[in-house]
C-alpha cells in the first residue's frame, strides 16, 4: 500500500533528524469541508482493510513519535476520543507507544488517556 509506505518513509526521513513525526488524521478524516460534523459510518471489517491498515504498516515501519486524530466522527464517535481505536487497536492490539494528540481544537477532552 504506497500510502502507508510513503508515510513510513517520511516518518523515517523527519525522525532520523532527532525530531518527533506525527502520522494524521487517524482515521478516515477525507474531507476539509464539514470536517467537524462528518460522521463516517463503515463497517469494522472494512474499516481495517481500508484506512487503518494504511495506519498498521506505517506505523509499523516506521515507530512515529506521535498520531494525531481527526476532527471528524466514525460510526457516531469522534476520532480523536474513540475508545476502540485509541485503547483498543492503537494501544493494544498494535502496541502503539507514543503519544496521541487531538489536531488544534478537534478535541472533546485529553486524547491518549486509557478510559
Amino acid at each position: 500500500m504506497a500510502t502507508a509506505l510513503f508515510g513510513a518513509a517520511a516518518v523515517n526521513g523527519i525522525q532520523h533528524q532527532k525530531v518527533i513525526s506525527t502520522l494524521k488524521h487517524y482515521s478516515l478524516n477525507s474531507n476539509e469541508t464539514n470536517r467537524h460534523w462528518l460522521d463516517a459510518i463503515i463497517d469494522p471489517a472494512a474499516h481495517r482493510e481500508s484506512d487503518l491498515l494504511a495506519f498498521q504498516i506505517a506505523i509499523e515501519k516506521s515507530n512515529p513519535g506521535s498520531i494525531m486524530g481527526g476532527y471528524n466522527k466514525i460510526n457516531g464517535e469522534y476520532a480523536s476520543g474513540n475508545h476502540y481505536l485509541l485503547n483498543k487497536l492503537l494501544k493494544r492490539d498494535w502496541k502503539y507507544k507514543g503519544y496521541v494528540m487531538s489536531d488544534l481544537g478537534g478535541g472533546q477532552f485529553p486524547v491518549g488517556i486509557m478510559r
